[in-house]
């Protein structure tokens, strides 16, 4: 599972979890106009700027 690689010292449930839930999050909020998604590629930019920087920050953290 990618999260296990992204993560491996940490619980993958609980990881897997929360990945899910910001998307999850991210694609309501979208759906409910609190971004703009007119920009051709807009919501899956946004999904993957988040995931990027929520990586990166575990990354900078070890």
């Amino acid at each position: 599972m990618i999260v296990r690689q992204a993560f491996p010292d940490d619980d993958e449930e609980a990881m897997a979890t929360a990945m899910w839930s910001m998307v999850h999050g991210l694609a309501f909020l979208f759906l409910h106009g609190k971004f703009d998604a007119t920009a051709p590629g807009a919501p899956a930019d946004t999904v993957r700027a988040a995931v990027r920087n929520m990586l990166e920050a575990r990354a900078r953290r070890r």
